[in-house]
């Protein structure tokens, strides 16, 4: 009987910008007809794009240090600036004098970057580079406001964005032969979206 009540009790209907509380049903034609306040109309992509439009010019910062070894590949602990904040991760580096193709890394949802590592060090000791990021501490996921949302994505792509400017200035990678893989927000609300506004991702 709990379990029965517990499937028959209704979650809260979402609000209207009109202050109704339409069906879900509802809701959806609104939203896909554009009458729910502007958000169903897709602007055009100039318009997306430029929002993920960041200062270029600025300086990297960019420091390494050793990190934990690994068979067959070198791993430096690394830092570099994004804007006013401080980007971390790891650059795993085959052996060898390259220039070596590169797979950048972004982990889901508050999860750490060596998630990552195991599958970064085997690629490694084929000849693959590999840039981990870690999720950026700054950006805020999930408030439910679509303000705070869409700008923590922003800050996402903007973090990998900056990672690539960072390969590009690496002698023993080949920022012409760049991929990606993300998990989870790594993937849909990062990799996809920087594939679509970055050319230097060859492959995702």
């Amino acid at each position: 009987p709990a379990m029965a009540a517990n499937r028959s009790r209704a979650r809260p209907a979402t609000a209207l910008p009109d202050g109704s509380a339409p069906s879900r049903s509802s809701f959806g034609r609104r939203m896909m007809s554009g009458q729910s306040g502007g958000v169903g109309q897709k602007p055009p992509f100039s318009k997306l794009r430029a929002m993920f439009a960041y200062d270029t010019s600025q300086p990297l910062g960019f420091e390494a240090s050793p990190a934990e070894p690994q068979p067959g590949c070198t791993v430096d602990a690394v830092y570099f600036d994004v804007g006013e904040n401080h980007a971390t991760g790891y650059l795993v580096t085959p052996e060898g004098e390259g220039p070596f193709p590169v797979v950048v890394y972004a982990p889901g949802w508050q999860t750490d970057v060596t998630m990552f590592m195991d599958d970064a060090v085997a690629l490694a000791q084929k000849g693959y580079a590999g840039l981990l990021l870690q999720e950026p501490n700054w950006a805020t996921y999930w408030t439910l406001s679509p303000k705070s949302d869409c700008q923590a994505v922003v800050q996402t792509v903007t973090q990998v964005r900056r990672g690539l400017d960072l390969l590009e200035t690496l002698p023993k990678i080949d920022a012409r032969r760049i991929g990606f893989v993300g998990w989870s927000n790594g993937a849909h609300l990062c990799g996809g979206i920087v594939a679509g506004v970055d050319e230097r991702i060859k492959a995702t």
